[in-house]
């Protein structure tokens, strides 16, 4: 049996199992599940406007295609994720397992967009 769970904190997962404990049949025993975690999804602002059109054209493994949705699609290799880049600032990550590996993903990318200047102004 799969089941698929979000949680806005991963301090939140064994409180979650708990709770099940007071439902019957199948969830009777939460103790008894392994808890893997396949994906993390992470979201973060910039404090800065993007440059989509620069972003994609120089971002290797990217997509921007404004008329079909209003943000650059960035999978990166190595390590793998996927972003979601927003002209507000707004930045997406997906297909990470452990949070270091988001640390580590997220740095990536900010200094990718650095280097080619992919920042417009700032917000604040």
């Amino acid at each position: 049996m799969f089941l698929s769970f979000s949680f806005i904190s991963m301090t939140k997962c064994p409180l979650f199992l708990e709770s099940l404990s007071k439902f019957p049949s199948v969830w009777a025993n939460p103790k008894k599940y392994e808890i893997e975690v396949q994906n993390i999804v992470a979201s973060a602002q910039i404090p800065a406007r993007l440059d989509l059109d620069k972003i994609a054209l120089e971002v290797e493994n990217s997509e921007y295609e404004p008329a079909q949705f209003p943000g650059v699609i960035y999978r990166m290799k190595d390590p793998k994720a996927t972003f979601l880049l927003f002209g507000s600032g707004k930045v997406i990550c997906t297909g990470t397992r452990k949070v270091e590996e988001v640390d580590n993903v997220v740095n990536s990318l900010f200094k990718k967009l650095k280097a080619i200047d992919g920042f417009k102004k700032n917000l604040i």
